[in-house]
């Protein structure tokens, strides 16, 4: 069970296998979530990313920050995804970045 330090209450995370509403989930779009260790789920550089300000976030969400800004800036292709064991590993962000085609995430 992983505790919220900012929050009053245990929350259950579903790599846990137990579902359970978690303090970030209302109106939350983004794909990949901090309390949420699915490695399958792909983000694109157009995607929502986690705003929670209730949990602590891991680097990888801020490489997502680093990678939506070169986005912004026309850097990145945005039909590019990436994994969040992909955010994790990546040493360098910055112009000419690539993400995966996600039609070859079924081949992998």
């Amino acid at each position: 069970m992983k505790t919220n330090t900012n929050d009053e209450k245990d929350y259950l995370t579903i790599c846990e296998g137990i579902p359970s509403k978690l303090p970030c989930q209302d109106n939350c779009q983004a794909p990949l979530c901090p309390l949420d260790c699915h490695d399958k789920a792909i983000w694109y550089p157009d995607d929502d990313i986690c705003y929670s300000k209730t949990i602590s976030k891991p680097a990888w969400v801020s490489a997502q920050r680093k990678i939506q800004r070169l986005y912004r800036l026309g850097l990145i292709d945005s039909g590019e995804c990436f994994t969040r064991p992909m955010l994790e590993g990546l040493k360098r962000i910055g112009k000419g970045l690539h993400g995966m085609k996600p039609e070859r995430l079924h081949t992998h």
